[in-house]
């Protein structure tokens, strides 16, 4: 008996492209808030985001992408808070995004997608995180 496999890509040809825009993007964020509000760039296995801090030093914000998150909901890009951070700047996210979900400690939303997927500009992510640090950030 011979049984044929099939097998599914991992990847379809837009993946690079897509990968290097969710990159071009993160990489504006950074460049727009650079000098503005310290920041860390965090990269690991299936991960490349930014984490905003506070004038302590105290994180507030993340933004980024997180494969396993993508995987699993269909959305490359997120920002929100962990739930170890600030309790006030934690529940005033919580308070701005009730639709926020959990995901590993943190409470997330995900970023419109038009600039990933249709190869949209991404000054409508880079103003959604100003946003964001001009509502979180505690001086």
């Amino acid at each position: 008996m011979c049984f044929r496999l099939q097998f599914q890509p991992m990847f379809t040809p837009d993946t690079p492209h897509i990968i290097s825009r969710i990159y071009d993007i993160i990489a504006s964020v950074e460049s727009a808030c650079a000098g503005r509000v310290p920041l860390q760039p965090r990269q690991g296995t299936g991960e490349r985001a930014l984490v905003f801090m506070d004038a302590a030093g105290q994180p507030f914000l993340y933004f980024g992408a997180w494969y396993e998150l993508w995987s699993r909901s269909g959305f490359p890009l997120w920002y929100g808070v962990h739930e170890q951070w600030d309790g006030a700047t934690v529940q005033r996210f919580v308070e701005r995004h009730p639709e926020a979900v959990i995901f590993e400690s943190f409470r997330l939303c995900r970023m419109d997608c038009a600039a990933v997927f249709e190869d949209g500009p991404a000054e409508p992510v880079v103003e959604c995180v100003k946003q964001e640090i001009a509502c979180l950030r505690r001086t």
